[in-house]
């Protein structure tokens, strides 16, 4: 997920350095217009990736109607 920072001025004068972790995509556009400062994910702060999976396409359902229920008596 990117990181993004920013460096403020608090009402005593002291620089702090905000970080926001997000993965939502209007945030992240919210975040760069606003002037935060990207960081792209690095190997260590990169989720794992995920294991190959088998990619097989599940088996098509029966082409034959379902049965009629029986009428009552």
């Amino acid at each position: 997920m990117p990181r993004f920072t920013k460096t403020v001025r608090d009402a005593t004068g002291t620089e702090v350095t905000l970080e926001r972790v997000t993965d939502a995509p209007a945030e992240i556009a919210t975040l760069r217009v606003s002037g935060w400062d990207e960081e792209k994910a690095t190997s260590e702060t990169a989720p794992a990736a995920k294991a190959d999976v088998d990619k097989t396409p599940a088996p098509k359902p029966a082409t034959k109607p379902a049965p009629k229920p029986a009428a009552e008596a």
